[in-house]
């Protein structure tokens, strides 16, 4: 894509022989990308993306019109690349950069109305897996999604069993639908959980549990020094904080502030 192109072909990524699918489907592809209501989300809204919805918007609505169209490439061949039809030729001439973002504005609420799809046919459904022991680290991985336009680049946290992305699944006129994906945890520790709780069986001789010596080493390498005087309910030790980070459930942002966490249950086994 040449988005700085006079050429409204390259604009779309088309070559001049293209159909009208093939224009129709080049610009749902890059709305998805350009569209204002996508920048404001991703805080990329600024004149010169706005500029670029608008060449966008401009060669979709000069190649789709098939009378436009023809106008247009009598132009091209005659040697002028930069033919503007009259409705944005009178916006190219009235309006300056700075008064893009109202016209934008307007463009949203009439042009491209938004609505996401209920029934869930546009969503696209994503399956990875992950060790615990990366959930317990809150590690994340960037995966690539193939939409049935472009491939969008997502981060999953591996705190949350199932991760939505409103919006960025595939297009169908003006609905969207959403990206989930869905983590399955690879569970080689033999912990028992649910959501952010952990649970876990430990053996302790008698002479070590006499003796007091009841030793804990959690998913991070960390020595935890457990005593009689912890056990609850005869068998239980409850370590808050010690467990999964909580799930979020839906996209979200990696910050600095302290990560919630639910709670490490011990059962607290005697043996000879």
């Amino acid at each position: 894509m040449n988005i700085q192109s006079d050429n409204l072909y390259e604009i779309l990524c088309l070559d001049k022989d293209c159909t009208l699918a093939d224009i129709k489907n080049s610009y749902k592809r890059l709305v998805k990308i350009y569209h204002p209501d996508k920048l404001i989300k991703n805080c990329h809204l600024d004149e010169d993306n706005s500029m670029n919805f608008l060449k966008i918007h401009n060669a979709y609505t000069t190649l789709s019109d098939s009378d436009l169209r023809k106008k247009y490439d009598l132009s091209c061949h005659a040697g002028d690349r930069s033919y503007i039809p009259g409705v944005m030729k009178t916006f190219w001439s009235t309006f300056m950069k700075s008064d893009v973002k109202n016209y934008l504005d307007n463009l949203i609420n009439t042009l491209n109305s938004k609505k996401y799809a209920t029934d869930g046919h546009l969503d696209i459904h994503v399956y990875t897996e992950c060790d615990i022991v990366d959930r317990f680290l809150d590690k994340n991985v960037d995966m690539n999604i193939q939409t049935t336009y472009c491939q969008i680049n997502k981060t999953i946290y591996f705190r949350n069993d199932i991760t939505i992305f409103e919006g960025d699944g595939n297009i169908d006129e003006n609905e969207y639908g959403n990206i989930v994906v869905h983590v399955d945890i690879n569970n080689k520790h033999d912990f028992v959980y649910v959501k952010s709780d952990m649970y876990k069986h430990i053996y302790i001789s008698q002479n070590d549990f006499d003796d007091d010596k009841i030793n804990f080493i959690h998913l991070d390498d960390r020595f935890i020094k457990l005593t009689k005087n912890m056990i609850v309910y005869d068998k239980y030790i409850i370590l808050p904080g010690e467990g999964f980070p909580k799930n979020t459930f839906v996209h979200h942002t990696k910050t600095d502030e302290k990560i919630s966490r639910g709670d490490l249950i011990l059962e607290i086994h005697i043996t000879p």
